[in-house]
């Protein structure tokens, strides 16, 4: 079976494609005689235009609600899990390039309790951090009891103790009132997707360190991350999506 990558600017697709090679998958170069196109999930719907009749996997967007010949990996429940393992060391790394603190004792708030929530709470506790977990749901506010230290919902958030927030979150709960308390040496990890977690113009007159910490399995893990696509396109591929 052949596929085609029409676009290798994202590092991640030349470890996709040495997955898919070594799988028994044949790369062309011409798209008519292409299976199936593989995209990154930097890619938009301007990069998809041409491929529209072919099979497409790629990773991020809704386009397989038009396109029936098109496959989102990056909604597969096994990729998530996997690539929010990749989200998690990066985070953690960013955290450490940014502070002097250990994690060991450090005062941490996670927003959020997805797949990255559950992967850096668990992470952080077993390098001694006091872990607070700030969840919405009641099923995840239960599974975080397992692992946090203390579990708070989004009505009640104070951070005048912490040393980090990471945000999981694509909602902005960091307002004017949740800002106000945080400590002048607090970090800020934004994790989630536009809009974020944080009022960013509010946040900034009060100086609050922000950092914007996205893609980053593919900043700090790009190989892995690439094989992982792979894994899942030839796990759809698999189940016949081809």
């Amino acid at each position: 079976m052949n596929f085609i990558i029409p676009y290798y600017e994202d590092e991640r697709m030349i470890y996709t494609q040495k997955y898919l090679v070594n799988q028994g998958y044949h790369e062309v170069f011409d798209k008519s005689k292409a299976d199936f196109a593989v995209f990154s999930p930097a890619c938009d719907k301007e990069s998809f235009a041409p491929y529209e009749n072919k099979t497409v996997f790629y990773g991020a967007g809704d386009y397989d609600k038009k396109h029936k010949n098109f496959f989102d990996y990056n909604k597969r429940e096994d990729f998530k899990y996997k690539n929010a393992l990749l989200t998690n060391e990066g985070a953690i790394a960013i955290y450490k390039e940014n502070s002097d603190k250990a994690i060991l004792g450090a005062n941490i708030l996670i927003t959020g309790f997805g797949a990255i929530g559950k992967a850096l709470c668990s992470t952080l506790k077993n390098m001694g951090a006091k872990v607070t977990v700030c969840a919405r749901s009641s099923i995840n506010q239960a599974q975080a009891e397992t692992i946090a230290d203390k579990i708070i919902d989004f009505s009640s958030i104070n951070c005048s103790k912490y040393d980090v927030i990471f945000n999981t979150v694509s909602a902005v709960y960091f307002t004017k009132k949740e800002i106000d308390t945080f400590k002048n040496d607090t970090i800020y990890i934004e994790l989630a997707s536009f809009p974020g977690g944080i009022d960013k113009h509010y946040a900034k007159s009060k100086n609050i360190n922000i950092i914007v910490a996205s893609k980053l399995p593919s900043r700090y893990s790009k190989e892995t991350a690439g094989y992982l696509i792979g894994e899942a396109i030839d796990k759809m591929i698999k189940e016949g999506k081809v």
